[in-house]
């Protein structure tokens, strides 16, 4: 698990874990060495796969190595795997990697080391891609992304007496009502009323916010900035995040923080210590479950990490990744930039921009506001009513299944979220695509988020769903659903 420092490049963890005790100072004894098993080069890494020795109180499996930038880096991975991922390195010769083994009083086994030759990063293979040709009135930059990753949020600090208002003019959110410790959720939108990205405004005193966001936007930010009383800080190198989400991550904080959680409200955060190191943490997430995001000083992470595994692992605590948090959020109902939609900044025509009708989120375009940017033109679109409507999908089994059955084949299910446009039709014609979608281990559902002309997006709408089955294309039954798909309680309620 990587922690990378915030805004304009700042990465956002979800979900944690690591370890460590300092309890137990009786056990001298070392744990056994690791037995490699396989290495699999992966782009600009590789994973290790191993077995654990037969001891009973491993903790966790370290990994130390020197990246291509010459700077000295460890992973680690808890004893409830059986494999560790390197990552960080773009070379064509070997990368040695050293591995031990620590158990619950911080023994250490001998080490064991292995190398490998990684393939070429993504990230040096997209810049390698980069082709600039002149356009009328500017040039076009292309790249590839054979990954099709989305991997930073960036935060912006936006600090003065004119902050408020500033913002009030930014986003579509009216930001007058948010309370100091408050956070709000928000689009925000070119003057033509096109979604530019989305996020957090999080208000940490009387005239100082944070601002997070899928996307860099400093630029954009100072640019509206002129003639008022504020400064705009890029916060990325003294603030990191991590985030624990699912049902036991209230309990988890609380056995780690110096102040109950228990009265946290959803979209409030608070001020706290886990164990010596000052933490600010916020009821907020990108899945559907009860969740919290903490906020530190970056030479902390790995503190906080490991704090929070130790403790959380009667509570079943495990590391998860951006595969596991795509069907999360997709069960949640949560829009992906450049996924479910794309930035009118990106967008080059003007079809494949959205305004924040459109994806869903109206609910957060406050029109009572005297002014923000793009409010005009959502104010024509209202009167003229919308062409377009973000839903949900459910993919009917038993259809899905008979036409796999008739080939003689059991129905292939996504073993993870997809990303791929995927047309959805009405007698034949084609009336939205679907975006993103997965199958959900929670609901044992095939769901989807999708684009659908508003005339077929009421709720209960059957739509064919188009699947590839043995290289031929085939409709299987699908209707429109209410999202979020999944939506426990206690994501937003307190304890009694």
């Amino acid at each position: 698990m990587r922690v990378k420092k915030l805004i304009s490049t700042f990465s956002l963890f979800f979900f944690l874990l690591l370890a460590c005790d300092t309890e137990n100072n009786q056990d001298t004894t070392p744990p056994g060495i690791l037995t490699i098993d396989s290495i699999v080069p992966t782009n600009g890494g590789g994973i290790i796969n191993y077995s654990l020795p037969s001891d009973s109180d491993i903790l966790f499996v370290r990994a130390e190595y020197t990246n291509t930038l010459g700077n000295d880096v460890y992973r680690v991975s808890s004893s409830y795997n059986q494999s560790i991922e390197i990552d960080g390195l773009n070379q064509d010769t070997p990368v040695e990697v050293t591995l031990y083994v620590i158990d619950e009083s911080q023994n250490v086994s001998d080490p064991v080391v292995v190398d490998f030759v990684p393939l070429p990063s993504f990230i040096y293979l997209v810049q390698e891609s980069i082709s600039i040709s002149p356009e009328l009135g500017g040039v076009k930059m292309e790249w590839e992304n054979v990954a099709q990753k989305t991997v930073y949020v960036h935060v912006h600090i936006v600090n003065g007496s004119d902050a408020k208002k500033y913002l009030n003019r930014l986003v579509t959110r009216n930001v007058d009502i948010c309370k100091v410790g408050q956070v709000m959720y928000t689009p925000w939108c070119d003057e033509n009323g096109k979604v530019i990205d989305d996020g957090t405004i999080q208000r940490l005193s009387k005239n100082k916010f944070r601002i997070t966001s899928a996307e860099p936007n400093l630029e954009w930010l100072e640019c509206n900035s002129k003639g008022l009383d504020l400064t705009i800080k890029d916060d990325s190198a003294s603030t990191a995040a991590l985030a624990l989400q699912g049902p036991n991550s209230r309990k988890i904080l609380n056995e780690v923080a110096n102040d109950s959680l228990d009265q946290l409200k959803f979209f409030w955060m608070m001020n706290t210590k886990i164990g010596d190191c000052n933490v600010s943490i916020s009821r907020t997430g990108y899945t559907g479950d009860l969740g919290y995001e903490i906020w530190i000083h970056p030479d902390d992470a790995i503190k906080i990490w490991d704090i929070l595994m130790y403790k959380g692992r009667p509570f079943g605590i495990t590391a998860t990744g951006l595969h596991a948090l795509d069907v999360a959020r997709i069960e949640a109902g949560l829009i992906l930039l450049d996924v479910d939609y794309i930035s009118s900044r990106h967008a080059i025509i003007e079809s494949r921009k959205s305004s924040p009708f459109e994806l869903g989120l109206g609910w957060a375009v406050k029109m009572n506001k005297k002014s923000f940017i793009g409010r005009e033109t959502l104010e024509k679109e209202i009167a003229k009513g919308l062409e377009w409507e973000f839903v949900g999908i459910e993919i009917d089994w038993d259809h899905l299944e008979k036409l796999y059955r008739e080939v003689g084949l059991a129905p292939d299910l996504p073993s993870t979220a997809w990303r791929n446009s995927t047309p959805l039709y009405f007698n034949h014609q084609q009336v939205g695509y679907a975006t993103s979608g997965a199958w959900s281990p929670i609901l044992k559902r095939y769901i989807a988020l999708a684009h659908v002309k508003s005339n077929y997006a009421s709720e209960g709408t059957n739509l064919d769903f188009e699947i590839k089955i043995e290289h031929f294309r085939k409709l299987t039954k699908s209707k429109v659903v209410r999202t979020p798909f999944y939506n426990p309680e206690r994501k937003r309620s307190c304890p009694d």
